[in-house]
């Protein structure tokens, strides 16, 4: 798109060139989350080009490639210096000048290449858009004007693949994916790893004689200039730190892992926002079917024993049917705003961790469906491996998992990618538009889309640099070890691996089971836990659901997730005294109503904060407990909190418990976002003593659930725990609660 958003190209072209289509989000008159499927892409756009960029007109100038060309790719780049679009032209219209970029693959005459083995060449030309009514529903393209007297062709690139190309920053940086190439070299002319996929490419602003350099100019992205992206933080020769934010930190793994510059980041599918900030790619590629060493076929999640649709029965069909260790799937996020740490984004746009091929569907010529059905979940159990009860369907997984035919173009709009691993987003251009502003209540969101499902992603925690653990219950990604970043989702071909007390952080055993830590604080201002150790009988949910929103994980009432503490000398931080807030949805499932306590969060230094029922038998049948106590080391009761009847934490209902623990005065317990009140500290203790009592710094772990196998824990589903070293306002406590009104009724804190 051009960067106010309102024109985008078409990147695979169609006979005769590259579609132009004007975006329209003076169409969307419901907000997207309200919005049938299907629908709102049909109407931000129109369903036909407002007009086509004739890029074969390209090939006359270029004898190298006017012959026997592959698979032309068009993307856009804008020329800022002189004038920004868009500006007013012919008394009432909008005009852009921008610069079509095709890259060409060519085999020479006469010869037989498969795609791996050819040269790409990127051709430029600008040219000028006159744009109709422009900023309305009915804006369209008036007159496309080809100025192919700029034309200019860059040097051959001789790399598998040039895919998924896009333009940010000053516009002299280039972002794009080469398909494993080897032969790189970093800035300063040392060779790079092999294997590398997403890369950068780009030119200083300013030349030797102190000019600016020309924006969009495809001569300068040379293979000289093409480095790993991980390398962005250390080239100092483009200073990429200094120009653009992405680059402002080095890369770090999930688990906080340095990232070497010479390595491949390990992901697909990149995307950039406009002002080269983030960088957002896919990272994992497991697989539903795996292939034993006896040639027999495991998967981790049995399917129909009669399926609908093609079920493999080897390696080859495996290939077939999914994208066979291809990091395709688990979109992650890094940069200026996570402070370098790659995050997996938890949610519904990011919904499985399994890939499709795009040859999976009918039009194919065969009678496969995208669709497939996971066994997943019996009624009350969370074993490994479910059988689903009688009349209980089974759990749909692929595409964004729709029934049917995923690929029905009665279904979508005719625009539609078949490819759902592509990224993108408007991020917040449109917000002026009523429709378009985002409906989570949040301070930073932005509408991200992967071409079939629109989401609404949330950065704030992210941002948070006081966020001490941000734990949404998806595994993390850890250092790529050949062609794709290790998932630490506890399987391993098909079976669920043994899991071990303590982890090597530089080295995760393959198929070991690990919980991501989100936060993204700075190592020199806090040192956050690495990762979430389970215990007991749990899993990593393949696909968004179980959670208040994407995945959650199950606890039996015996198990528990550790979150060993890093040691915390030397830090610009000093955090002995500071206030503490920690928070976690969950939804109970009790079996009985007889009285009971369990284990909601603890300290390893033997602190607990227990969730308990105290009156078997008298209370609501759907009441899970009545009250909350506080408890010491030696098991005293040191402070509780009696629950009134509107603030109960009630069985199979999502509940969100929060406690800020302050460094001067009693604890307070919020339930749902609203303030339930101040903890009653037991006869004779002091306040001395509660105020000390959650000092998570310093100890060696803060836990969730059970402290140990064998303890009560908590039962039931378990979501987005975080604890935070601060007191956050009334707003983000009901920010954290995902409520509509909690604390915003009255701009009062209460005292």
């Amino acid at each position: 798109m051009t960067q106010d958003g309102r024109v985008g190209i078409l990147k695979r072209s169609v006979p005769g060139g590259a579609p132009i289509y004007i975006l329209k989000p003076e169409r969307v008159l419901n907000y997207l989350t309200d919005s049938a499927n299907g629908t709102v892409g049909a109407r931000i756009i129109d369903s036909s080009a407002n007009a086509l960029f004739n890029s074969d007109l390209l090939k006359a100038y270029y004898p190298q490639i006017s012959t026997n060309y592959l698979a032309e790719r068009t993307f856009l780049c804008e020329k800022t210096l002189k004038r920004r679009n868009p500006y007013i032209c012919s008394g009432d219209r909008d005009c852009y000048d921008v610069t079509f970029i095709t890259r060409f693959n060519y085999a020479p005459t006469g010869t037989v290449l498969s795609p791996n083995q050819m040269n790409s060449y990127l051709v430029a030309v600008d040219a000028t858009l006159k744009v109709r009514n422009p900023k309305t529903s009915i804006a369209g393209v008036e007159l496309l004007t080809t100025h192919f007297n700029t034309r200019r062709i860059g040097p051959p690139l001789p790399y598998p693949k040039v895919a998924e190309p896009v333009v940010v920053g000053d516009n002299r940086l280039l972002i794009v994916r080469l398909g494993k190439a080897n032969d790189l070299n970093l800035s300063d002319g040392t060779p790079s790893q092999d294997g590398i996929n997403i890369v950068y490419s780009t030119y200083p602003a300013i030349d030797a004689s102190g000019q600016q350099t020309e924006q969009c100019d495809v001569t300068k992205w040379t293979p000289q200039n093409m480095h790993p992206i991980a390398h962005a933080h250390y080239d100092t020769t483009n200073k990429m730190k200094e120009r653009y934010k992405f680059a402002r930190y080095p890369f770090r793994d999930s688990l906080g892992k340095l990232l070497l510059g010479d390595h491949d980041l390990g992901g697909s599918y990149q995307w950039m926002d406009k002002n080269a900030t983030n960088l957002f790619y896919t990272a994992i590629g497991t697989d539903n079917f795996y292939n034993t060493n006896s040639g027999s076929l495991q998967t981790p999640y049995a399917e129909p024993t009669v399926a609908n649709y093609f079920f493999p029965d080897n390696l080859l069909e495996i290939d077939f049917v999914e994208e066979k260790s291809s990091p395709t799937a688990g979109i992650t996020m890094l940069g200026f705003w996570t402070h370098g740490k790659a995050v997996l984004i938890d949610g519904q746009l990011n919904n499985s961790d399994y890939n499709f091929r795009i040859a999976d569907r009918v039009d194919s010529g065969s009678d496969i469906h995208v669709q497939r059905f996971l066994d997943l979940y019996s009624q009350e159990s969370a074993s490994y491996v479910l059988r689903a009860p009688a009349g209980q369907e089974f759990e749909p997984v692929g595409g964004v998992r729709e029934r049917g035919d995923a690929f029905d173009p009665n279904e979508y709009h005719n625009q539609l990618s078949l490819n759902s691993s592509f990224l993108g987003s408007v991020e917040n251009r449109f917000t002026y538009v009523k429709a378009m502003f985002p409906v989570t209540i949040r301070d930073v969101v932005w509408h991200f889309g992967s071409t079939r499902h629109t989401e609404e992603l949330v950065f704030d925690d992210y941002i948070n640099p006081y966020m001490f653990i941000n734990a949404e219950m998806t595994a993390p990604v850890g250092q790529p070890l050949t062609n794709s970043m290790s998932y630490y989702d506890g399987i391993l071909n098909g079976r669920k691996q043994p899991q071990v007390p303590f982890v090597d952080v530089e080295q995760p055993q393959n198929g070991q089971l690990l919980f991501q830590n989100a936060a993204t604080a700075l190592t020199y201002f806090m040192r956050v836990p690495r990762y979430g150790v389970p215990y007991g009988n749990l899993r990593m949910e393949p696909i968004a659901k179980g959670g208040i929103y994407g995945k959650g994980v199950w606890f039996d009432g015996g198990s528990g997730i550790r979150f060993p503490i890093p040691v915390q000398t030397g830090l610009i931080n000093t955090a002995d005294r500071r206030d503490w807030y920690v928070s976690a949805f969950f939804d109970p499932r009790e079996v009985d109503a007889s009285a009971k306590e369990r284990v909601l969060w603890s300290l390893s230094s033997g602190e607990k904060v227990l969730l308990i029922k105290a009156n078997s038998g008298t209370s609501e049948p759907n009441v899970a407990y009545d009250l909350i106590a506080l408890r010491d080391s030696e098991n005293r009761t040191i402070a509780q909190f009696n629950f009134v009847d509107s603030l109960k934490i009630r069985n199979k209902k999502w509940n969100h418990i929060a406690i800020q623990f302050f460094s001067e005065s009693l604890p307070v317990l919020f339930i749902d976002g609203y303030r339930a009140g101040n903890f009653v500290p037991a006869p004779g203790v002091t306040l001395s003593t509660i105020i000390n009592f959650f000092k998570v710094l310093g100890t060696g772990s803060i836990n969730l659930g059970a402290t140990h196998l064998g303890e009560a824990g908590v039962r039931g589903w378990l979501d987005d725990f975080k604890v935070i070293a601060a007191s956050p306002t009334s707003e983000e406590r009901c920010n954290h609660a995902r409520g509509m009104d909690c604390g915003r009724l009255v701009g009062v804190e209460p005292a």
